[in-house]
């Protein structure tokens, strides 16, 4: 559900979810809250999300590497960015990346899907609204923060 909120927020940008286990469900539910804007993984659209195979692997990580290396990514969720440490290749899967064992590699994978996807989904022109906060909840002085709060301007 905050997903849902996040892309209303943003206009019900293109989805790209990973179509793993765990993805399948996401989409599925997706489908069933009536987002409409998911992107395919093939040109026949049979299948949503973004699938992985041997060709996209590589090229998701090969984009995102050469990405980081040309410092044309920004990551500013601390969080995320710890992930990208926890990446190694593995010996046993013929040297993909994945992430060390016990570890994460949600975000860094939601970052280059975004990356690989980014001249799909960024069509026209786009006036981002940055988010100061994202809360999940919890006890904020007997006030319930709002889900998004946006960073308002100043004026002189």
């Amino acid at each position: 559900l905050l997903s849902m909120k996040l892309l209303e927020h943003y206009k019900n940008p293109v989805w790209y979810p990973d179509d793993d286990g765990w993805g399948r469900l996401l989409i599925r539910k997706a489908v069933e809250l009536g987002y409409k804007n998911l992107g395919w993984s093939d040109k026949a659209r049979t299948r949503q999300g973004f699938h992985f195979d041997t060709n996209s692997r590589i090229l998701l990580w090969g984009e995102l590497i050469a990405a980081v290396n040309n410092r044309q990514l920004v990551m500013w969720n601390s969080e995320g960015l710890k992930q990208f440490f926890d990446i190694t290749r593995s010996k046993q899967k013929e040297g993909h990346p994945q992430a060390l064992p016990g570890r994460h590699d949600d975000y860094p994978t939601a970052v280059g899907i975004a990356w690989l996807k980014r001249n799909e989904v960024l069509k026209g022109e786009w006036h981002p609204h940055t988010i100061e906060t994202l809360t999940f909840g919890g006890n904020f002085g007997g006030k319930a923060p709002s889900l998004f709060r946006e960073q308002r301007q100043r004026r002189v």
